[in-house]
């Protein structure tokens, strides 16, 4: 037995939930080539979910000395809108 080191418990649970998302992953995957995956296609525009994830990204980017810009894009495609923002 070791002794409890909070270190190591914060390294366990960051790689259950790597794996928990792999799983998850795996299964979206699937249920997609089984043509069970159920999505709801839709229009989507593509300069809100760019302005998003440059958003999310900015931080880590500025860290490492990137610039991130972005322009207009007048551009909608057809998806499924949840599953771009990355929700299930």
């Amino acid at each position: 037995m070791y002794a409890h080191d909070d270190r190591h418990l914060a390294t366990i649970r960051d790689q259950a939930r790597l794996l928990e998302r792999i799983v998850d992953d795996l299964r979206t995957i699937s249920l997609a080539e089984a043509g069970a995956l159920p999505l709801q296609v839709e229009p989507v525009a593509i300069e809100p979910l760019f302005a998003s994830v440059a958003g999310a990204m900015a931080a880590r980017a500025v860290a490492r000395g990137i610039r991130l810009e972005s322009r207009r894009l007048e551009l909608a495609i057809r998806g499924a809108a949840a599953r771009l923002r990355g929700e299930p």
